[in-house]
């Protein structure tokens, strides 16, 4: 299993989701001197001065919400001077990565190692050069350059190894073979903004998924071992149930594992509720992967399915 854990991130995102889609960071003047703001989520706002910002010549880069400045003297990502960027041939590629004619970076970080010339933006956060491959600015060990290539939520796969999230996922057993097996919509994010903007739409999560090789199949890069593989079936296009000839199965993306779900009815379970991850048998009502009961899952409202 990957070793980035999104919990606290995706407890953060459920509680202050609504706040960043209104929130708008930037850049701003005040008592003259110039600032970037930001909102962290509450509904809190915080700010920061730019600091050796030249007011007369500072222009904000406005293609990717605001994060990339310039001016005379430096070039700016979310408030931070970028070190040693050349401010005459500074470029951006997107929300997270840069070059000038001599350096690559990463948000306001130099990738000292890496090679303007060679390098390769990918998907999710992703790139390569003719030595290396990076993740968030960080070096991909051990990742294969030349037959790397992503394959989307976060997950790519060189000839050796499939990687989630820049980290090995040391369970999957045949990387070959390897793909992903939801429907669920896919669309790099290309700045917070973006991601909030799916999550809130699509009500998914984009750090997990369901996968397999010829051998297994997999949640999370965690190996599901009690399957009976010929007969694995994904119940709602990769959101959190699924099935084999003996067992339905639950995907908790909190825990980044999917388990049992004991007792459960093979033959009358269904879901009925997707978006809410509701579902029932002859015998229960579950919801996130645990029985409720009938009165409570009234209280909560799950058999309306909003838009």
């Amino acid at each position: 299993m990957y070793k980035f854990k999104s919990i606290l991130a995706k407890i953060f995102i459920c509680i202050s989701v609504g706040f960043m889609l209104m929130a708008c960071d930037g850049y701003g003047i005040k008592e003259g001197k110039m600032y970037y703001s930001y909102h962290p989520g509450f509904g809190i706002k915080r700010e920061y001065e730019v600091e050796g910002a030249d007011l007369e010549s500072f222009k904000v880069l406005k293609d990717f919400g605001e994060i990339y400045a310039v001016d005379k003297y430096h070039t700016y990502y979310e408030g931070h001077a970028i070190e040693n960027a050349d401010v005459n041939t500074f470029k951006v590629i997107n929300a997270y990565y840069s070059v000038d004619s001599g350096h690559i970076f990463w948000s306001e970080k130099l990738l000292s190692t890496a090679n303007p010339e060679t390098l390769k933006i990918l998907i999710d956060e992703y790139a390569l050069d003719s030595d290396s491959v990076y993740f968030k600015g960080e070096v991909v060990s051990g990742a294969d350059c030349q037959t790397f290539t992503t394959i989307g939520h976060y997950y790519a796969k060189d000839k050796n190894f499939v990687y989630n999230q820049g980290y090995l996922a040391s369970d999957i057993t045949d990387p070959a073979t390897f793909r992903l097996l939801s429907t669920k919509p896919y669309r790099e994010i290309k700045n917070l903004f973006d991601f909030f903007r799916e999550f809130r739409d699509s009500r998914i999560d984009f750090l997990v998924d369901w996968g397999c090789d010829k051998y297994y199949y997999y949640y999370a890069d965690c190996r599901i071992d009690s399957v009976d593989y010929p007969t694995f079936t994904l119940l709602d296009g990769g959101r959190c149930y699924a099935r084999d000839k003996y067992h339905i199965f639950y995907a908790d993306s909190y825990e980044e594992r999917a388990f049992i779900l004991d007792g459960a009815d093979l033959e009358t379970f269904e879901i009925v509720n997707q978006r809410r991850n509701f579902a029932k048998d002859k015998n229960h009502y579950y919801f996130n992967g645990e029985i409720i009961s009938y009165e409570d899952a009234v209280k909560k409202e799950l058999f309306k399915n909003y838009d």
